[in-house]
């Protein structure tokens, strides 16, 4: 080899293999597992810890890893503050709009998709309930405590319709049995999040967001509809009302009240006719019989 190549080879392998920045992505970062990140960069670095409470978390862990422009390869491990115990490996991207989003996940790791919460705009002053509508009895898509399959009992069913405007995080939804004028009374509760009361199952487009209490809904924008299921309690009576309240990341809480509506009463089917009758003729119809003995006897 020339004794240039010699020189400029080593050179030229080191720029081939050096990392390239690009945002810095320092910060605190909210995870669509429930979870806050803590991220430090330091060159091509990456440090972070997460955890899912700040008090005696479920779960609590480290990572370490390389950020190449807007791919970031990390180690990740639980640590004793939570009581998992797992470990593992990820890739990471950057996506355009900052968010950091899992391709690749080696580990039982829950979290697959980051925000940074200084980009997390507010949801807009018009975010609202924009309505809440009693649907019946009819389907079964919950059980009772934290069982959010069917157990062969139909469910409350509730359609609730929201305006957030821009993205928000939804945390929880839950279900109350309230007064006239909308405070909760009665104790019957179901919630998405807590696991003191029986779980609110919440559907989206018929794709179920909590298969048992969850830690967030996830992210959602504009305006659109939920279904809410609520195992029976024997409370879903005609006149009782319900209060639902959504609750987003920042802490505001969106609310409205629907009233249980009786079932629409079943139409009775006609009477059923008896095998081999003749139907009585109608005051419009002629009896075939009566116009023969009339053509016969002139009467």
């Amino acid at each position: 080899m020339d004794a240039r190549w010699k020189r400029v080879l080593p050179v030229m392998l080191a720029v081939l293999v050096l990392p390239v920045q690009g945002e810095d992505l320092t910060g605190r970062w909210r995870g669509n597992d429930g979870g806050v990140y803590y991220l430090r960069q330091v060159g091509s670095e990456l440090w972070a810890y997460g955890e899912n409470a700040p008090s005696q978390p479920a779960w609590s862990n480290v990572m370490h890893g390389v950020v190449y422009g807007s791919q970031i390869r990390l180690q990740w491990a639980d640590v004793p503050k939570g009581r998992a115990a797992g470990s593992g490996y990820m890739h990471l991207e950057v996506a355009p709009d900052g968010r950091l989003i899992a391709r690749h996940r080696v580990g039982a790791f829950a979290g697959s998709e980051w925000v940074r919460e200084a980009a997390m705009a507010p949801p807009p002053a018009a975010a609202r309930i924009e309505s809440l509508a009693w649907v019946g009895m009819v389907a079964d898509k919950v059980g009772d405590w934290g069982q959010g399959r069917p157990d062969s009992r139909p469910d409350g069913h509730f359609t609730l319709r929201l305006e957030l405007g821009g993205q928000a995080e939804i945390v929880s939804v839950a279900l109350y049995s309230a007064n006239e004028a909308g405070n909760p009374t009665g104790g019957q509760v179901w919630h998405s999040r807590n696991p003191a009361y029986w779980v609110l199952g919440v559907f989206r487009d018929g794709r179920q967001l909590n298969a048992s209490h969850a830690a967030t809904l996830g992210l959602h924008g504009g305006r659109f509809g939920l279904d809410l299921y609520a195992n029976d309690s024997g409370w879903f009576r005609a006149g009782q009302p319900f209060l639902a309240e959504v609750e987003l990341a920042d802490g505001t809480k969106l609310k409205s009240l629907v009233k249980v509506t009786a079932a629409p009463a079943a139409t009775a089917p006609p009477p059923a006719a008896t095998p081999g009758a003749q139907p009585a003729p109608t005051k419009d119809e002629k009896d075939p019989m009566k116009e023969l003995l009339k053509g016969i006897f002139g009467k």
